[in-house]
């Protein structure tokens, strides 16, 4: 599959390394010793916020990628099983095996449901990640709403209820 920005790529390496927004903030703090915080990783996942160049061959070395897979747009091969799959299937061929076929045939059907699985791995963490996002938004609009209702019961101007 193609992923054509940058930040879909981080997206897709990110959860590939099975890793949270956090944990990614955190070891780009070990490699530099400036950690972005999750809310940054956030933003470039999402392109709200342009990633520093200085920062793509950091991201490759966690994700074990060259710069270049991470820079520009590549094929990803999200799936190296279908690589040892196809070696088998060649394999068999030479030694018609049908017991070997049956195993390869079992190896596709797993393939495929961890592709599967991936994916929708991938999209649940997408989904509670924004989820969470939006709760904190929203928990700092309620906090922000409460002072300013707490400042408005202490003022001695305003009456509750009151037309003035």
């Amino acid at each position: 599959m193609i992923k054509t920005t940058i930040e879909e790529r981080i997206f897709f390496y990110r959860n590939l390394i099975n890793c949270s927004q956090a944990e990614l903030a955190r070891r780009i703090g070990a490699e530099t010793g400036k950690e972005p915080g999750r809310d940054v990783m956030s933003q470039y996942e999402s392109g709200k916020r342009k990633v520093p160049s200085e920062l793509v061959p950091v991201l490759a070395k966690i994700f074990g990628i060259t710069a270049d897979e991470l820079f520009y747009k590549t094929e990803i091969n999200d799936n190296k099983l279908d690589e040892a799959i196809s070696g088998f299937e060649k394999e068999a061929e030479v030694k018609n095996n049908k017991l070997f076929q049956e195993a390869i045939a079992k190896l596709k059907e797993a393939n495929q449901e961890i592709r599967r699985l991936k994916m929708e791995n991938a999209t649940y963490k997408k989904a509670n990640e924004d989820y969470e996002h939006e709760n904190a938004r929203l928990s700092r609009l309620i906090e922000n709403y409460r002072n300013h209702a707490s400042m408005l019961f202490k003022d001695p101007q305003f009456e509750f209820g009151q037309d003035k």
